[in-house]
């Protein structure tokens, strides 16, 4: 857990982890993926309704205003994009993520 001084409390964590989970961390439902990519994998992910996503926003100093964490996410595809034939990923299931510097990567697997 990133803090900035000092010992924090059990309260503190506690308090520190639901702002962390309620205001800063958002869900993206399966609902929310565009038609056209939606196929047997994403039938499966709604049957359950499992998110697609989540984007969670940059950790800010208080005391200073500097960013501690740039914003990071992750959004999933889970049966590519087949009308989109453009970029070679769309034909894989795949995810997007950025970590916390800003760094991106698409992971990719095979129907």
């Amino acid at each position: 857990m990133v803090f900035f001084g000092g010992i924090l409390t059990n309260g503190e964590i506690t308090m520190i982890k639901r702002i962390i989970n309620k205001e800063y961390r958002v869900s993206t439902s399966h609902k929310e993926l565009n038609l056209d990519s939606r196929g047997k994998n994403w039938l499966e992910m709604a049957k359950h309704e499992s998110p697609i996503g989540e984007t969670h926003a940059p950790i800010i100093n208080p005391n200073t205003g500097a960013i501690v964490t740039k914003p990071n996410m992750w959004m999933e595809h889970p049966d590519g994009h087949l009308h989109l034939p453009d970029d070679p990923h769309h034909f894989f299931s795949h995810v997007h993520a950025v970590n916390i510097n800003g760094e991106k990567i698409i992971f990719l697997w095979r129907n």
